[in-house]
């Protein structure tokens, strides 16, 4: 999970020293060490097997895709290889809903619809309109992401289905939900993020028996594994913890795929195998205090938004008297929002100018690189201004009818800020017009700022949003505490790999593109659930079309 939105109650990493050998930390390493030796144990269940269809969406929060691909290349994903590399159809290019933070993306998963429709801005998001900062970074906030859904669920829209979830903090609407929350809380807290992983595993064998005391097996369940996040956040995506934890996931990604095909709960089943965004790590000579830097160079009144504000109220005295409120999100984004205390009209724009001129000088960092990538500002209603190293475009957003088109517009061929005129391919599409958003998606999936012309042009339709969101330089942080990050616009934070096995699904073929918004109604699609009542209820799209017809790659030469 990104940072500042524990998974667990009681979590002590702010106060928690690094690097200090402790008997609490020998401990740790004791108690984890012996509890590898469960981790791949058989899952017993014994579910009726009455219905005509059932799907399992396994949920690794931060599974970076650069790191996936090598490990399992190196043999230590044995499991995910087999089962879904080879064994089922795999898309390279699924792009994270903007920005790839894990709140924002847990509501994309499983409603369907980007931030904009589902009111998810961030772990941490901010409200200008009525003074309201919602922080999910506590034990009594972490969960609230289901008071504050705009949009129902899958568990909500699937109707009288029944259906489950194991330790996803957003479920609203599910039939049973297992959370072991003192337990993983302990582990949490202690450190031992792989047995709170393994635990997601063991919980099917308890879904098992409550479903059998409660009217039978679900016909959806959500199985979420947040410890891989959080090592990616202290450790490092590159770091061996990392690789182990990876490890740890696909061994329970095994255990529930082999339980459920020995012992299927339905005629038909699908497995989707998915993440929320990549990791990047961010040596320490590589970040950058953003907030600091942007004070001095300003002179702009900025507060930061307050961590853990359990009552979701800015005070009066913290934000109307200062120029602008900052919030930094997993230390790959900032999100900057204008005082409401300055007037709409010229006064905002200057200071909306002064932040862009501030910005669009390098944040040096000890490594000699500048530490902000693009920047991005509302511009009107139907447009937003893209900025980076004194190179400009707008992008420009229309209706026509039910569909809406985007049109991407660099100053010159020289100044374009997210390198799309580099290419010939990509140069033809920005210069034949307006294009609708599956266009862009699929014509920039592999591009190093995948899917963002049509994301960044809804994004900023809400005032949640801000006025100005800066995005991360490659490799780069605006946060100092920890070694990994996501949240940028960039590919390795944007882009990642899911997976999806199960009856009609092709083994070892290869879709090109896809979006992490077009789950919920894939899922749906396989489950054949009922229309939704809105023609347009969701952001995303069924794949399951494009699965069934799917084809193997190449042979690389």
């Amino acid at each position: 999970m990104s940072r500042g939105a524990p998974t667990f109650p009681n979590r002590l990493r702010h106060r928690r020293r690094r690097g200090r050998m402790s008997a609490a930390t020998l401990l740790c390493s004791l108690l984890w060490w012996c509890g590898c030796a469960q981790t791949a144990a058989p899952i017993r269940i014994d579910p009726s097997g009455g219905l005509e269809s059932a799907a399992v969406l396994l949920f690794a929060d931060g599974m970076d895709a650069a790191r996936l691909s090598e490990l399992r290349a190196a043999g230590r994903l044995p499991n995910i290889d087999r089962l879904f590399y080879r064994g089922g159809t795999r898309c390279e290019r699924a792009i994270s809903a903007l920005p790839p933070i894990t709140y924002v993306n847990a509501a994309a998963l499983l409603t369907g619809c980007g931030p904009a429709r589902s009111g998810i801005y961030g772990n941490r998001w901010f409200d200008p309109r009525t003074g309201f900062l919602r922080d999910y970074g506590s034990a009594a906030t972490f969960r609230r992401i289901n008071d504050d859904l705009r949009t129902p669920t899958i568990h909500e829209r699937l109707g009288e289905a029944r259906t489950a979830n194991l330790h996803c903090h957003t479920r609203r609407g599910a039939d049973i939900s297992i959370d072991n929350t003192l337990v993983n809380g302990v582990d949490w807290a202690l450190g031992l993020f792989e047995r709170v992983d393994q635990r997601t595993g063991d919980a099917l064998a308890e879904l098992d028996r409550r479903a059998r005391r409660n009217g039978g097996w679900p016909q959806l369940i959500i199985a979420y594994f947040p410890g891989l996040d959080e090592i990616g956040h202290r450790f490092g995506g590159d770091s061996q913890r990392y690789a182990r934890a990876l490890e740890t996931v696909d061994r329970q990604v095994g255990r529930i795929v082999e339980a459920l095909e020995a012992h299927p709960p339905a005629k038909r089943l699908l497995f989707a195998l998915v993440t929320d965004h990549g990791h990047v790590t961010s040596r320490p000579e590589r970040q950058a205090d953003l907030v600091a830097e942007l004070r001095r160079r300003t002179n702009l009144r900025i507060v930061t938004a307050p961590r853990t504000n359990p009552s979701g109220v800015v005070a009066d005295s913290t934000w109307k008297r200062a120029d602008l409120l900052a919030i930094i999100g997993a230390d790959r984004r900032a999100v900057l929002h204008i005082s409401p205390s300055v007037a709409e009209g010229p006064a905002r724009k200057r200071i909306a100018e002064r932040l862009i001129a501030a910005l669009d000088r390098p944040v040096a960092t000890d490594a000699g690189v500048d530490a902000v990538g693009v920047l991005a500002m509302r511009d009107g209603d139907q447009g937003v201004r893209i900025v980076c190293d004194a190179r400009r475009a707008w992008v420009r957003r229309r209706s026509r009818g039910a569909v809406r088109q985007y049109r991407y517009e660099p100053d010159a061929a020289d100044a374009d800020p997210l390198g799309y005129l580099d290419r010939d391919d990509l140069r033809r599409f920005v210069q034949s017009g307006w294009h609708d958003s599956r266009a862009w998606l699929a014509a920039t999936a592999d591009a190093e700022y995948p899917d963002f012309v049509p994301q960044i042009a809804e994004y900023f339709t809400d005032p949640r949003g801000g006025d100005v969101i800066a995005f991360a330089s490659d490799a780069a942080s605006f946060g100092t505490r920890y070694a990994g990050g996501h949240g940028s616009a960039m590919a390795r934070d944007a882009r990642v790999t899911v997976f999806f096995r199960g009856d009609g699904v092709p083994r070892g073929a290869v879709l090109s593109h896809a979006r992490l918004v077009d789950i919920t109604p894939t899922l749906m699609d396989f489950l054949e659930a009922p229309p939704a009542a809105e023609p347009l209820a969701f952001d995303g799209v069924s794949l399951l079309n494009r699965i069934a017809a799917a084809s193997s790659p190449e042979p690389s030469r």
